[in-house]
């Protein structure tokens, strides 16, 4: 977007994560079968549509999720 072609240095991730605190990698976890078979259809777009009511509140941009 800004002109620069150039590619990222081997080291690039490390730095970007020392200079921006507030990003944390997150390390995966498997999902509980129980729990995988536990979500519904209503619960689902019940948590969606809380989410689009926060979302809104927030003024939290589409593009930006």
């Amino acid at each position: 977007m800004n002109g620069d072609v150039e590619p990222l240095g081997k080291r690039w991730i490390q730095h970007f994560i020392q200079r921006n605190p507030r990003v944390a990698s997150v390390i995966e976890r498997k999902l509980d079968t129980s729990r995988a078979k536990a979500a519904t259809l209503e619960q689902i777009c019940a948590f969606l549509k809380l989410f689009k009511r926060v979302r809104i509140r927030l003024g939290v941009q589409t593009e930006n999720i």
